[in-house]
């Protein structure tokens, strides 16, 4: 018995994107943490459940759902200064984020076969360099960013 599979039903990949956060690193509780450490200036707190809700949406609308969600208003706290504030903690904590299992493995797999590689993130250009800068070896197999 023959197990090759002929090559009219493999597909041909032409390229992978791939997400930044929560798929090649672990930024979903870090993430968390500096919203919470924010909403606890205001006297409220940002659970993980809260922050579930907000996770691959672009930054104008998780700022506006976590801050509702925290029980805070747009005059408290604008989601334009949250986005700022969270943005900079991201920033200066990039070096403490860790890579997540597998990452490296399957982007020198899909590397080796010459298979272009690209990433996608809702992340601002400032806190995807600082995170470029942390991982380097990371995001050196992709050719589009």
């Amino acid at each position: 018995m023959n197990n090759t599979i002929p090559a009219f039903f493999k597909p041909k990949v032409h390229g992978v994107i791939f997400d930044m956060d929560g798929t090649l690193l672990d930024t979903e509780e870090p993430s968390r943490l500096v919203i919470d450490a924010i909403m606890r200036e205001f006297g409220k707190e940002f659970t993980m459940t809260m922050h579930k809700t907000t996770l691959g949406r672009p930054p104008a609308d998780w700022t506006r759902m976590a801050i509702t969600a925290a029980g805070l208003s747009e005059e408290i706290i604008t989601p334009e200064e949250l986005f700022k504030k969270w943005e900079k903690s991201m920033r200066d904590m990039s070096d403490r984020v860790e890579e997540l299992p597998g990452g490296v493995e399957v982007l020198t797999a899909l590397h080796e076969r010459g298979i272009p590689i690209a990433l996608a993130t809702s992340n601002s250009r400032s806190v995807v360099e600082a995170k470029i800068k942390h991982h380097p070896k990371l995001f050196s197999f992709f050719s589009t960013i």
